[in-house]
């Protein structure tokens, strides 16, 4: 049997407890679902400026839409996904990330200065590039 209603929006759809299990609490998806209704309104916000500092919808908005109506389904579609934010993890990874650059090879991308070309410790060191 067939219904003519459609599947009902708003508060009954996404279904909440599907994405409690995503976020892990009820105070988790609040908090993560204002966060990015915040981004969404800005979004809109700043279309006319120009600015564009945060991201827009990832899905399909319709007209008079709450930005919050669009942050919910956005996580429903596991579209958007949040990781709570350790800053000392963050920092590790900034050292990391840093320490890998500094050991990486110029890969031949340095040119190589004569031994006989010694600089006196006040003279200026010339610019070999002359961009």
């Amino acid at each position: 049997m067939s219904s003519n209603y459609s599947r009902p929006e708003g508060i009954t759809y996404p279904p909440i407890d599907e994405m409690v299990a995503e976020a892990g609490s009820r105070y988790q998806l609040v908090l993560w679902a204002a966060k990015r209704a915040r981004q969404v309104n800005g979004y809109f916000s700043q279309l006319s400026e120009g600015l564009l500092e945060y991201v827009g919808p990832v899905v399909d908005s319709y007209p008079q839409e709450k930005a919050l109506s669009i942050s919910l389904r956005e996580i429903s579609e596991g579209l958007i996904n949040a990781a709570p934010y350790d800053p000392e993890k963050r920092a590790q990874e900034v050292a990391a990330r840093l320490a890998k650059q500094q050991e990486a090879p110029t890969l031949g991308l340095v040119e190589e200065v004569e031994t006989e070309e010694v600089l006196d410790e006040n003279e200026a060191v010339p610019d070999s590039d002359p961009a």
